[in-house]
C-alpha cells in the first residue's frame, strides 16, 4: 500500500511539467444549466490551469495587513481564444503577462473585471493557438480583518498582553480568489508551488512540508514548499504566525504536527495523538493509503473562523475550541466534538482532498462521506464512546423533520452563485448524504461497501468525480461480490435517493399467514395524503419468533418502479408474531404498522423481554410513533404505550429518542388538566433511570454514562422525583455559598435542576448574581426560571416588573421572564396571568406593543386547558387597544387550534390511562388489549 501510494505521489512531478492538450469537458448538464436562464457564474473551460507558482511578501508580524504577490501560472489552450478567464476578488492586478511557453513575446493587450461574476477577463493581441501558455501576474492583497475568507488577518493576546496577529486562509467556497487570480472552482486541478517571504520572527506552513528556508539580506526568511499534487484551490492553505507546535510520527513515518499560539500549545497533546490515530484508522478502513508525507493542524482564535474547522490538503485549520483540550479540566462533550470534527476533516483527506466533486452540485460526495466517516472513524478509535449508535439519535432521526417537507431539496443540486454555492453547506449534504451512506453501507454488506469504495478512490485519485464514479466504483465490487439481487444495480439505488429530495414513509399491511406487505409514500410531515414515491430501499426486519436483529444486510429489496412489495415470512404466525422493519434502523425511511403491532410491540416492551428488540431499534419505534403521532397518521396512546417500557430502560439512546419526541407533547400536556397525570406517567418512566446514574459524578464515567446522568437530572428533577431534587439543591447550595465548582460534563443541567427545590437563602442569593454579572445573563436568568417555589417565582417575576438599579432588567430581559414562568407548567402559566391581571398598569408601561404582542402570542400558544381559555380572553381586552384587531384574530386561531388538539388527541389518549395509587402503576384500557399492568 505504501509503495502504491508513492508511486502515485511520483506521478505529480510529471503531470506537473508535461503539459498536454486535453478536451474540453461540458459538466453542465441539460438539468444543470446556468441559474435562472441568466449570467453562467461557471469558467468556460477553453483554457486550463495547470501549474501555479505562487510567491507572497507579507509583512503581518507589524500589524502590516497588505500582502504582494505574484501567481505564474502555467495553462493548456484547449480551444482558440483570444481571452483567458479567471477568478478575482479584492485583488490589485499590477501587471499581466500572457506568453506561449518557451516564448518571450508579451500576447497580453487588456484585462476586464466583472466584480458579480468574479471574473478577471485577460485579452490577447491574437488568438492563442492550442497548447501551454504562461500567465504571469503580479498583484497586491490585503490580510482582512473585516472578514475569516481568503488569506486574512486573525490575532490573539500573548502573555504579556500584547496582540499578536497572523495570517491564516480559508478557501472553501469559493475563496481562494480573495488571495491571488486563480481558476476558483474544484474541477480545475493543477499542481501549486507555494514560496512565502516573512519576518523572521514567524514562521510559515503550507499544505506540503519545506522545501528550503533561506535568510535574506534584509533579515526576512522565504520559504518554498514541496510541490503540490494536482488539487483544487479551495483545499490550498498557508499560514504565517509566531505559532508553537507538538510533533509526532505515525506508524508508516508521516509526520503529524499540531500548531497553535505560544501560550495554547500545552493544550494540544490529545488532539495529536487522536489525528495519529484517527489517520492510521481511516488508512485501515478505505484500503487505501493517505498520500501526502505529512498531515498537520493548527487552531485559529475563535473570533477568527467561521466554521467548525476546514479541510485543507495537509494542513488542516480549525477554531481553536475544536482542537484544543485541558486534559485535567475538561468535559466530555468537549472530546466527542474534538474527536469527531478531526476526524471529519481527515475524512476529507481521501473524500474531497484526494477525490474532489467536478461542481459543488456533488458536494456530498464530500460532506457527506465526512459524516459518516466522523461517526465511523472515531468510533474505532475510541469504541467506548459508542459514537456508530449516537448517529442513530443525532443524524439519522435528527434530520427526519428537517427533511419531511415539501420542496426538501436533493442531495445533487446545481447552483452556480457563490451564494448559493454557500447554501449547500446545510444538512443535506452533511446529516443527509450521510444517512443515506451509512445506509448503502449496511445494506451492501461492510466489506463490499469498503471495497466499493477503494475502487473509486483509486479510480479517481488526483481527480475530480461525479456521482455517477461512486456508483461504478461500488457497483465494480458489488458485481465482484454477488451483493445486489438481478436486476438492480447501484446507480438505479443511488439516483432514487440523491436525485429526489425527502425520503419515505413504509406502510404495512398483512397478508394472511404467509408474511406482509408494503407500500411506500413521501413522508411529508402534517400531511396524512401523502404523494407516491419511488426510492429503492433496503428492508431488514426481525419478527418475535426470529428476533435477528443483527441481520442489517438487505433481506429484500423495494423497487423504486414497484407498488408494493410482499414478502413471505417462514413460520410466520399473524395472531402472535409481532414485526419491527429496518433492523438498527440502518435505512432512512419511517415506517407505520396496524394497530395490532404496534399493540404486540408494546406488550412485549412492557410485559416481556424489552432487550430481546434492539436498543436501536427501541429508540427507532420511539422516535416513529411519537412522530407520527404529532402528524396525526397514529393515535397519541400508541406512543405512550411504547414508552412507558422505558420505566425499565438504561440505556442512553432509547432515552434521548423518547425525550426528543415526547418533550413536545409532554410541553403541551403539561400546560393542560392533564398536568398532573402527565407528571405522574413521566415520573414512573424516568424513576429507574435516574436511580441508575444519580445526579453525582463518578470518577471514571465513560461518556455515554455522562449523556445518561445529564438526561436523568433533566427530566427527573423537572417532574419532581424526590432524589433528584435533594441531590442537586445540594451540589447548587454547596456552589452558591461554599463556592464549589460545578464539573464540568453538568454544568450545564446542574443549575437548573438544583435551583427547582433551592431554599429561599440559596435561591435569593444566586439572584443576586444579576447585580454583578454582564456576561451570561441570559443563562443565568433561564436557570432562575427553572424554580418550581411559588415564593421565589413571584420575587422573580417581580424582579422582571420592577428592574431594581442594580440589576438592570431590560424589557427584553423582562419578557423572557415572563414567558419563562409561563412555559413552565400550568401552576407558573396561571401564576403569570394573575401576575399581568394584578400589574397591569406597569406591564403597559414596562414594554412596547411589539413586546406585548409576543407575550400575548407566546400565552395563548401554551394554552391548553379550557379554565383558562376565558382568563386569557378577559386579560387580553385590558390591552386591547395596544394590541389591535389583527392581532386578536391570530391570538384566537391558536388558542382554538390548540383546545381542537386536546379534544381530538390528547384528551382520548389520557382517557385511556388510568393511575391506580395503590398499585403505583398505569394501565392503558383499550378495546382490543390491556396493556401495561403490573
Amino acid at each position: 500500500m505504501l509503495k502504491l501510494g508513492l508511486i502515485a505521489y511520483l506521478l505529480v512531478g510529471i503531470y506537473s511539467t508535461t503539459i498536454s492538450a486535453s478536451p474540453i469537458f461540458d459538466i453542465t448538464s441539460n438539468d444543470m444549466a446556468a441559474e435562472d436562464g441568466e449570467v453562467s457564474y461557471r469558467l468556460p473551460n477553453n483554457t486550463l490551469p495547470v501549474y501555479y507558482d505562487l510567491r507572497f511578501t507579507t509583512r503581518i508580524h507589524a500589524a502590516d495587513f497588505t500582502y504582494t504577490g505574484s501567481a505564474a501560472i502555467q495553462i493548456n489552450v484547449v480551444e482558440a481564444t483570444n481571452t483567458i478567464t479567471m477568478h478575482s476578488r479584492d485583488i490589485e492586478i499590477q501587471s499581466i503577462v500572457v506568453r506561449v511557453q518557451g516564448s518571450t513575446e508579451n500576447l497580453f493587450q487588456s484585462y476586464a473585471y466583472d466584480p458579480d461574476t468574479e471574473f478577471l477577463t485577460i485579452t490577447t493581441t491574437r488568438a492563442l493557438t492550442v497548447g501551454p501558455h504562461d500567465v504571469l501576474i503580479d498583484f497586491q492583497g490585503v490580510h482582512s480583518r473585516a472578514v475569516t475568507y481568503g488569506w486574512y488577518a486573525a490575532a490573539y493576546t500573548n502573555s504579556q498582553g500584547n496582540t499578536v496577529w497572523l495570517a491564516t486562509s480559508d478557501f472553501e467556497a469559493p475563496d481562494a480568489r480573495q488571495a491571488f487570480p486563480c481558476y476558483d472552482s474544484p474541477e480545475f486541478k493543477a499542481v501549486f508551488k507555494i514560496t512565502i517571504t516573512y519576518d523572521q520572527s514567524y514562521d510559515a506552513i503550507s499544505n506540503m512540508p519545506v522545501e528550503n528556508t533561506i535568510t535574506n539580506t534584509d533579515g526576512t526568511l522565504t520559504t518554498s514548499f514541496i510541490e503540490t499534487p494536482p488539487m483544487s484551490t479551495y483545499l490550498l492553505a498557508f499560514v504565517v504566525s509566531d505559532f508553537d507546535k507538538r510533533c509526532g510520527r505515525d506508524r508508516i513515518n508521516r509526520d503529524h504536527c499540531a500548531y497553535a499560539r505560544p501560550n495554547g500549545i500545552d493544550l494540544v497533546p490529545w488532539s495529536l495523538d487522536t489525528a495519529i490515530k484517527g489517520v492510521e484508522a481511516l488508512d485501515d478502513i478505505y484500503g487505501v493509503v493517505y498520500p501526502l508525507p505529512k498531515l498537520d493542524q493548527i487552531a485559529i482564535p475563535d473570533v477568527y473562523f467561521g466554521s467548525g474547522a476546514m479541510e485543507n490538503w495537509g494542513l488542516v485549520t480549525y477554531r481553536e475550541s475544536r482542537l484544543l483540550l485541558n486534559e485535567s479540566w475538561y468535559n466530555y462533550r468537549e472530546k466527542d466534538s474534538i474527536g469527531t470534527v478531526i476526524l471529519h476533516e481527515f475524512a476529507h483527506q481521501w473524500f474531497g482532498d484526494l477525490v474532489s466533486p467536478m461542481w459543488w452540485t456533488y458536494l456530498w460526495l464530500n460532506e457527506g462521506f465526512a459524516t459518516l466517516y466522523e461517526y465511523y472513524g472515531t468510533n474505532r478509535v475510541y469504541p467506548d464512546m459508542r459514537l456508530m449508535d449516537l448517529m442513530v439519535y443525532e443524524t439519522v432521526q435528527g434530520i427526519m423533520l428537517r427533511d419531511g417537507v415539501v420542496g426538501a431539496r436533493p442531495m445533487t443540486h446545481y447552483v452556480e452563485t457563490r451564494a448559493n454555492i454557500r447554501g449547500l453547506f446545510d444538512y443535506v449534504s452533511y446529516q443527509k448524504a450521510g444517512t443515506v451512506l451509512r445506509m448503502m453501507m449496511y445494506a451492501l454488506g461492510e466489506p463490499t461497501w469498503h471495497k466499493g469504495l477503494k475502487h473509486y478512490l483509486e479510480a479517481k485519485a488526483y481527480g475530480n468525480a461525479v456521482a455517477e464514479d461512486l456508483f461504478a466504483g461500488i457497483q465494480t465490487s458489488v458485481t465482484e461480490d454477488n451483493a445486489l439481487p438481478a436486476g438492480l444495480n447501484v446507480l438505479d439505488i443511488m439516483n432514487s435517493w440523491t436525485l429526489v429530495g425527502g425520503f419515505p414513509i413504509l406502510t404495512v399491511t398483512f397478508s394472511g399467514t404467509n408474511g406482509f406487505t408494503l407500500t411506500q409514500k413521501a413522508c411529508i410531515n402534517n400531511n396524512p395524503n401523502m404523494p407516491p414515491s419511488s426510492w429503492y430501499i433496503p428492508i431488514t426486519y426481525s419478527t418475535k419468533n426470529n428476533p435477528n436483529f443483527d441481520q442489517t444486510r438487505a433481506q429484500a429489496w423495494f423497487r423504486g418502479d414497484a407498488s408494493s412489495l410482499q414478502i413471505p415470512v417462514d413460520g410466520w404466525n399473524n395472531a402472535e408474531d409481532w414485526l419491527i422493519l429496518n433492523n438498527q434502523q440502518t435505512s432512512y425511511y419511517r415506517v407505520n404498522y396496524p394497530v395490532e403491532n404496534w399493540l404486540k410491540i408494546a406488550d412485549e416492551l412492557n410485559n416481556g423481554s424489552f432487550s430481546t428488540i434492539h436498543l436501536l431499534n427501541r429508540a427507532q419505534l420511539l422516535d416513529d410513533s411519537l412522530d407520527l403521532a404529532s402528524f396525526g397518521m397514529l393515535d397519541l396512546d400508541i406512543p405512550l404505550r411504547i414508552s412507558y417500557y422505558l420505566r425499565n430502560e438504561t440505556d442512553y439512546i432509547p432515552f434521548a429518542s423518547w425525550s426528543a419526541g415526547f418533550g413536545t407533547f409532554f410541553d403541551r400536556l403539561i400546560m393542560s388538566d392533564h398536568s398532573e397525570k402527565i407528571t405522574d406517567y413521566v415520573q414512573q418512566i424516568v424513576e429507574t433511570f435516574y436511580a441508575e446514574y444519580g445526579a453525582v459524578a463518578a470518577p471514571g464515567d465513560v461518556y455515554f454514562t455522562i449523556l445518561a446522568r445529564t438526561l436523568a437530572i433533566n427530566w427527573a428533577c423537572r417532574v419532581g422525583i424526590a432524589e433528584c431534587l435533594e441531590a442537586t439543591a445540594k451540589e447548587m447550595s454547596d456552589h452558591i455559598n461554599n463556592g464549589k465548582i460545578l464539573p464540568l460534563d453538568y454544568n450545564t443541567v446542574l443549575p437548573c435542576a438544583g435551583l427547582r427545590d433551592a431554599t429561599d437563602e440559596d435561591y435569593f442569593a444566586y439572584l443576586d448574581r444579576l447585580t454583578t454579572t454582564t456576561t451570561s445573563r441570559s443563562t443565568l436568568i433561564n436557570n432562575l426560571i427553572c424554580t418550581d417555589q411559588h415564593v421565589q417565582l413571584e420575587r422573580l417575576l417581580q424582579v422582571a416588573l420592577t428592574s431594581p438599579a442594580l440589576m438592570q432588567i431590560t424589557s427584553t430581559e423582562a419578557s423572557n421572564i415572563i414567558l419563562g414562568v409561563a412555559r413552565k407548567n400550568l401552576h407558573g402559566y396561571e401564576m403569570v396571568l394573575d401576575f399581568i391581571n394584578d400589574n397591569i398598569f406597569f406591564i403597559n408601561y414596562r414594554f412596547t406593543y411589539l413586546q406585548l404582542q409576543n407575550i400575548f402570542r407566546e400565552l395563548s400558544r401554551q394554552t391548553y386547558s379550557e379554565t383558562n381559555v376565558e382568563r386569557l380572553q378577559t386579560l387580553f381586552k385590558s390591552f386591547e387597544s395596544q394590541l389591535g384587531e389583527t392581532f386578536e384574530q391570530e391570538f384566537g386561531q391558536i388558542i382554538s387550534g390548540n383546545i381542537e388538539w386536546m379534544h381530538n388527541v390528547a384528551n382520548p389518549a389520557m382517557d385511556q390511562m388510568r393511575y391506580y395509587v395503590a398499585s403505583g402503576s398505569y394501565i392503558f384500557i383499550s378495546m382490543t388489549a390491556i396493556f401495561f399492568a403490573t
